[in-house]
């Protein structure tokens, strides 16, 4: 599998300037395990996903599946929070005042996400699981006749392009979880968010009725909005040079690479539909 290569450090030249993230070729193993949990309380809490086939109409494995996603963000945040910690300490007094103000940006932003949207909504998809039929959780899953040949496991804002004017340090910022899962044969497609904030995530449901509106979201969120995608060599060396290195681009965050262009959001999933067309 190909996916962003997790050396923090390694994506800033501390003195001078951030360099952009590296994608790098790595074994299955590395993308598909985290450490968010013990291996007991892991095997417990996610046996309804991991011991028996995935199915459109299981709400339980859906809550699992955003579950997943939220403690995995929460882990990605968490192991950030300190890396940025330990760097602002160690040489933050030698790097540019710019540098040093993006990280320490960085790092206020990922430690209140741990200790505001991870408490909120890990409490709530934990109490979903008692009763998941029940949950106020909205579920949308589409299952694709193929294998995409890409996966990702993550949480995303869905207020996307409005999220700088429209975030708060008052209260949890509206979230999704998005979790792409090929077979050999075909890709399920899940997104789960609590019904509340319905309102917002009402552009990506209106998608999953129309697979080419469906294709260019999974575009935008695995390849420009989340850092946790992982493709097949086939998919990643079929990709052209130019893709490829928006994908690069456009996978930096936004504190770093700015607000992208309609141009510059790589069409990897929607150019196939195309040329199937």
């Amino acid at each position: 599998m190909y996916a962003l290569k997790r050396d923090y450090l390694g994506h800033f030249d501390t003195f001078r300037s951030f360099q952009g993230m590296a994608i790098e070729r790595v074994g299955v193993g590395k993308v598909s395990v985290f450490s968010g949990f013990c291996r007991s309380h892991d095997n417990n809490l996610f046996a309804g996903i991991e011991k028996r086939p995935l199915c459109p109409t299981d709400h339980e494995q859906a809550i699992l599946l955003g579950l997943r996603a939220i403690a995995y963000e929460s882990a990605q945040k968490r192991k950030v929070t300190v890396v940025c910690k330990a760097l602002l300490k160690d040489v933050g007094s030698l790097m540019t005042p710019e540098i040093r103000e993006r990280i320490e940006a960085m790092c206020a932003g990922t430690d209140l996400y741990v200790k505001r949207e991870s408490g909120y909504y890990l409490t709530y998809y934990l109490r979903a699981t008692r009763d998941p039929e029940n949950a106020p959780i909205v579920v949308l899953w589409k299952v694709i006749p193929k294998n995409l040949e890409l996966s990702t496991s993550c949480c995303i804002c869905p207020w996307l392009d409005d999220y700088f004017e429209r975030w708060s340090a008052e209260s949890p910022q509206s979230i999704i979880t998005f979790s792409v899962i090929p077979t050999s044969t075909v890709t399920h497609v899940v997104v789960t968010y609590p019904r509340e904030i319905a309102a917002d995530a009402e552009g990506i449901r209106k998608a999953f009725d129309d697979v080419p509106q469906l294709f260019t979201w999974i575009d935008r969120l695995a390849f420009a909005e989340s850092e946790d995608t992982a493709v097949s060599p086939r998919l990643w060396e079929s990709l052209s040079e130019e893709t490829r290195q928006k994908i690069a681009f456009a996978i930096r965050h936004e504190n770093f690479r700015g607000r992208l262009t309609p141009s510059e959001y790589p069409k990897v999933l929607s150019a196939q539909l195309i040329g199937d067309t």
